[in-house]
């Protein structure tokens, strides 16, 4: 699954998924794609579509950038840096991941125990996110994913933690 966030003429628009359909449209307006991928195999793939689908629609691929969505996180020292990841993560509440999994596939989870196999029915009623269903389907090894193997498969997005003088020094 991809999530990709791109600028256009200075305005935030974003596309989810992984679907082709989603590369045409970022491939057509996208200027700086932030995406967020699993693995490195689904990223060159991602990245090489993009830029051939804007090479074929006329676009010259050089003016897409693709970047990782990531926080960065900088403080005063690395100690600081990593207390203040700890932080936001500590922050992250089961029941806030539940509904956010409801709002981004449109269906109410909280109808279901955690470990209840939801049906093939359940699941091609899901809207949204296609890709992200894919991925818990893949990783779960089941067709039937419970509800909490898709929260297990919910996580934040990658932290870039350090502090100025190890920047300073990496430059």
């Amino acid at each position: 699954m991809a999530v990709t966030l791109f600028l256009v003429t200075k305005t935030l628009w974003t596309a989810s998924g992984s679907a082709s359909i989603h590369h045409v449209h970022t491939a057509q307006w996208g200027e700086l794609i932030f995406v967020i991928f699993h693995d490195l195999d689904g990223c060159r793939y991602f990245y090489r579509d993009v830029k051939q689908i804007a090479a074929n629609r006329g676009r010259s691929p050089d003016t897409l950038k693709v970047a990782p969505a990531i926080y960065v996180i900088v403080r005063e020292t690395e100690t600081i840096a990593w207390g203040k990841r700890d932080l936001i993560a500590g922050m992250a509440n089961p029941v806030d991941s539940l509904t956010l999994l409801s709002e981004v596939f449109n269906y109410d989870f909280s109808c279901h125990g955690l470990d209840e196999p939801l049906s093939a029915e359940v699941l091609s009623s899901f809207t949204g996110l296609r890709g992200f269903l894919d991925r818990v389907v893949n990783l779960s090894g089941k067709k039937n994913p419970t509800v909490r193997e898709f929260l297990q498969q919910q996580r934040p997005w990658n932290h870039l933690v350090s502090y100025p003088c190890s920047w300073a020094r990496q430059s």
